[in-house]
């Protein structure tokens, strides 16, 4: 009597085969992970903000910075706000307007620094330069890319930014605290600023100069004018 069994058995193994190979030709869509955070930052962080930290205390004055993470995501770029006010006021709130960017996977970090009436220049740009380094140190506690730094800034704010992006350690201005980080940054959008100080500027913008720098534009060029 002709035995079928075998048969059968083959025909299984071969028909399992095939739908294997059928399976292997059209893989089933599976969606990408999101970015997990690092190891040290606390997902409760995300979609919230971190008001009022202290990145450095020059003279014994804290100086402080308020951050603005994304929802989700990360190592995030850091778009670095930087407040105008003739070098005299403004404050680091005015960084919240660009809160918005966290959409676009930005982490915004806004800082204030000294005053004309703490100090003359260069003490403002060598706050932001502490505050670049500050950032960087922490970047796993925030969960930001320490390469990837964009600052913005417009008027006296526009003026310290352009400095944040051509002025390397070689100008002396990076002082204080975290000196084994970089304060280089890798972009630049600088609004309505004040970049030639050997020319003669109207006496609105004389006096706030004067103020802030100790000389007049266009008269002495000594201490960063």
């Amino acid at each position: 009597m002709f035995n079928i069994k075998p048969h059968i058995t083959l025909c299984i193994v071969v028909l399992l085969t095939l739908v294997s190979c059928q399976n292997m030709a059209v893989p089933a869509e599976i969606p990408s992970p999101s970015p997990e955070p690092t190891a040290t930052f606390e997902a409760t962080k995300y979609g919230s903000a971190k008001i009022d930290i202290t990145y450095c205390t020059p003279e014994g004055l804290p100086q402080k910075l308020d951050l603005y993470f994304p929802k989700s995501g990360g190592p995030w770029p850091v778009l670095f706000y930087v407040h105008g006010g003739s070098w005299m006021e403004g404050d680091k709130v005015e960084g919240e307007g660009w809160r918005g960017m966290n959409d676009s996977g930005y982490l915004v970090a806004s800082v204030n620094y000294r005053m004309a009436a703490e100090g003359k220049f260069p003490v403002m740009i060598e706050d932001l330069k502490c505050a670049v380094r500050y950032l960087k140190a922490h970047s796993a506690e925030y969960n930001l890319d320490p390469n990837r730094i964009g600052v913005v800034g417009a008027s006296a704010g526009g003026h310290l930014v352009a400095l944040l992006g051509t002025a390397d350690e070689t100008a002396g201005w990076d002082e204080g605290e975290y000196a084994d980080q970089s304060s280089n940054v890798q972009a630049v959008i600088s609004m309505s600023g004040i970049y030639d100080f050997t020319i003669k500027v109207p006496s609105g913008i004389g006096t706030p100069i004067y103020y802030a720098f100790g000389s007049l534009a266009g008269k002495d060029q000594r201490g960063g004018l």
